[in-house]
């Protein structure tokens, strides 16, 4: 078909037809095929979206082992059989999409229900929250409307409904911002996939987020930096904004009900609106390095002691760009079971990924640094000497005081929790 294809306007985009044929058997498929995806699972099946990855024969087999075929979720179903699906009910009739199908293949028109003033008995109207408005309707109420608009398309007249459409007027928001945890399965999960995940949270505790304004609103969230796929945190922070006040003990109990395993609320707060984002005024990092050998102390020491240690970083945009990973590394301190890291992130947002650091401080490849049990334990908001906990204390108030040592560390004042060293 490519080579037959004479014209440039045309992009003939062909995709696998394993991967087709196995979308259609999970997305046609009733609870039997759980038992096949975990069949598979076992098998070793595992990013099977990614050509390179797709191993159909596995899925053939656990097909085979659960006494299913290929066939059974590829062939046309009868009108009268019982979907996988019927329990689910969208909101349209199974009647009417059959009769719509049966239309489609012989090339009729369905006409619009609204100017017709004909019901196609689609089962999306309940005729009392949700009808038909007719041409009739409209022509009557055209005068006293005022959530919407009348738009002519030759005889046709359709009405925009307008109400749904936030104002203009500015609606009084209140900034909370809460400290997490990110632990267990959760730390599998991409960041991505956590904004996701905390927009279901908070329209199950029925909180009311405030959106941004637009074609495309969005929660009003703003998330400190995101934590590399595979470690787990104790310190993630979240600022969010709701057009109601509550009390920030009232949001944590909501939310406990909703939060899953491996995620607990450490604490909520009321803040002022900010200038900057969370993720841009965050620029001091400590992971805990769950590692322990011999020679550790020699190797830290060996890295604290260069002034310069050159690698190469790849830009957002694709470019390769050469840093000078010793002026981002804050402090490193053996302990019993590891070694906390601490990392700072300058003023163009440029930070060295914590692996890159771990492979020139202990010699490891990347298949040994990912068995790694690897933790953020910390981040913070450093500032013309002044280290400030995003969320326990205020950035005008309260200021953590820090000194320099005699051997050139910083260290936190004794009397303010544990000390905190930079060379």
């Amino acid at each position: 078909m490519r080579s037959k294809n004479k014209c440039k306007n045309i992009r003939l985009d062909i995709r696998d037809p394993r991967v087709t044929t196995l979308e259609t058997i999970l997305g046609r498929g009733d609870r039997r095929i759980s038992d096949v995806i975990y069949s598979a699972w076992r098998k070793g099946a595992k990013f099977d979206a990614w050509t390179d990855k797709m191993n159909f024969d596995l899925w053939l087999e656990a097909l085979n082992e659960n006494g299913l075929r290929v066939e059974d979720y590829t062939r046309e179903y009868d009108k009268d059989e019982v979907f996988p699906w019927d329990h689910i009910f969208m909101g349209v009739l199974k009647k009417f999409l059959w009769r719509d199908r049966q239309k489609a293949y012989k090339e009729a028109m369905i006409p619009d229900c609204r100017p017709e003033d004909i019901c196609h008995a689609c089962g999306a109207c309940d005729f009392k929250t949700i009808k038909m408005l007719i041409r009739e309707q409209i022509d009557k109420d055209v005068k006293g409307a005022r959530d919407g608009e009348v738009l002519s398309i030759g005889e046709e007249t359709i009405w925009i409904d307008k109400s749904y459409q936030r104002s203009n007027v500015k609606v009084q928001t209140f900034v909370y911002r809460m400290k997490y945890t990110k632990e267990g399965d959760l730390r599998y999960i991409s960041h991505l996939d956590l904004i996701r995940l905390f927009n279901r949270i908070f329209r199950k505790a029925n909180l009311k987020v405030a959106y941004t304004q637009g074609f495309h609103p969005h929660p009003k969230f703003s998330f400190s930096a995101p934590l590399p796929i595979g470690y787990s945190s104790l310190c993630e922070f979240l600022d969010f904004e709701l057009e109601e006040f509550l009390d920030p003990d009232e949001i944590k109990e909501r939310l406990a009900f909703n939060l899953p395993n491996g995620m607990r609320i450490l604490a909520i707060k009321r803040i002022p609106k900010q200038k900057k984002s969370l993720d841009k005024q965050i620029n001091l990092f400590e992971y805990k390095v769950y590692y322990t050998s011999e020679n550790l102390q020699t190797q830290v020491e060996l890295l604290l002691s260069k002034d310069e240690v050159l690698i190469d970083k790849v830009t957002q945009d694709g470019k390769v760009k050469t840093i000078n990973v010793r002026k981002y590394i804050a402090g490193i301190y053996v302990e019993d079971d590891g070694f906390r890291l601490k990392i700072v992130r300058d003023e163009n947002g440029v930070m060295p990924r914590v692996d890159s650091i771990l492979k020139i401080l202990l010699g490891l490849n990347e298949n040994e640094i990912r068995e790694l049990k690897i933790e953020r334990t910390g981040q913070f908001i450093w500032e013309n000497g002044v280290i400030i906990d995003p969320i326990e204390d205020n950035v005008e108030e309260n200021k953590i005081g820090v000194y320099y040592h005699e051997e050139g560390n910083l260290y936190q004042h004794a009397e303010k929790r544990n000390a905190y060293s930079s060379s």
